[in-house]
């Protein structure tokens, strides 16, 4: 079988005319236009209410000072927010001819472009925590990836966006957000256990990022220096699947083609995140996503098709579900000490309050 086509990167690189721009949203400068009108006006009462105040009124006048300033003041409050509205809107042109870059590179590929995506699956460390999730500008397979398949050619389903995470409101919905990344999710043909991948260029250093939450006993040891660039967490019983996993050659691969990125395989789902979001319109950083797909994701999924049965096994990371084996959560140790010393302090002050 020859070897999967790279994505056309076409509409990624070759000039876009800003009349393309305009016939696409024909709205998006007459918003810009409003947002630098925006900028100026509230810029220059800024700059007024900085040089002016405190006002320095006629005799008689000086009662009114203090209430003319309050009001000043609230004011400068509003135009500051009005400078942060006007620099959204006067940055629009720039953001919708991405988003058209995005959109055509989507329809030359046989991609699917949503503004507003459906979550991944609520499992694994990252999704699988039970936060609010909402994903933006995400590009879909809607009938699956052709790749390398262990036995032959294979589809898998690929879905690339930026997901928000939020606690839950009361009411279900999102609040207060708790952070944002890309994520890669692709649907493996076969069930694995939880095996995690830090990317130590991804977090500056192992136990920094994703790992963190996860206990660090589970911490396998490869060998070479895959350990420079990944920290590899798996769970206990499983070291020894995991060694049939991570091969040589798919260290190699990982290495080469990974090592910006967490990687993690839960269950029939392998997720590669990074902290913030993908650029979807840098032709580089597409060819690099595709090429980890094509590449990597085949060898991974041939080793793990040979793995053993995975045994059953619940955990926090698992929005209810006990599919697969998983990583065992880490545990907050350092509040022990300090809920014992809070509970000594309230219990003093009680017999204290006794005895008196």
């Amino acid at each position: 079988m020859p070897p999967t086509a790279e994505p056309d990167t076409t509409e990624l690189t070759r000039h876009l005319p800003w009349k393309e721009v305009v016939a696409d949203q024909p709205w998006v400068f007459r918003d810009a236009a409003v947002g630098a009108g925006v900028v100026v006006a509230s810029g220059l009462y800024l700059w007024w209410a900085a040089t002016s105040l405190p006002l320095r009124l006629p005799d008689g006048w000086e009662g009114l000072g203090s209430g003319i300033e309050i009001v000043a003041g609230i004011v400068a409050v509003v135009a500051v927010l009005a400078v942060v509205l006007g620099g959204f809107l006067l940055t629009q042109p720039l953001t919708e001819r991405r988003l058209l870059r995005v959109r055509r590179f989507a329809a030359d590929n046989g991609l699917e472009y949503r503004a507003n995506g459906a979550p991944p699956p609520p499992v694994g460390v990252v999704f699988g925590t039970g936060l609010h999730i909402a994903v933006a500008n995400q590009l879909r397979s809607p009938d699956g990836r052709r790749i390398r398949g262990r036995t032959g050619p294979a589809m898998v389903g690929v879905t690339i966006g930026d997901a928000t995470l939020s606690e839950r409101s009361a009411s279900g919905g999102a609040g207060k957000t708790r952070g944002s990344v890309g994520f890669v999710h692709v649907s493996l043909p076969t069930r694995s256990p939880h095996l995690l991948l830090d990317g130590v260029a991804n977090n500056g250093g192992a136990r920094r990022g994703i790992a963190r939450t996860v206990e660090h006993e589970q911490l396998v040891s490869l060998e070479g220096d895959f350990d420079r660039h990944f920290a590899l967490y798996v769970p206990r019983d499983f070291q020894v699947e995991a060694l049939q996993v991570f091969t040589p050659d798919v260290m190699a691969l990982l290495i080469d083609h990974g090592r910006r990125w967490d990687i993690e395989i839960v269950d029939d789902n392998l997720f590669v995140t990074t902290s913030g979001s993908f650029r979807l319109w840098d032709a580089s950083e597409m060819l690099r996503l595709f090429r980890f797909i094509d590449l990597v994701v085949p060898k991974l999924g041939g080793r793990i098709a040979r793995m053993s049965p995975v045994t059953p096994r619940p955990s926090r990371f698992d929005a209810g579900t006990t599919r697969g084996a998983r990583l065992r959560p880490s545990r907050n140790w350092v509040l022990v000490p300090v809920l014992v010393v809070a509970g000594l302090v309230v219990g003093a002050e009680i017999l204290v309050a006794v005895l008196d």
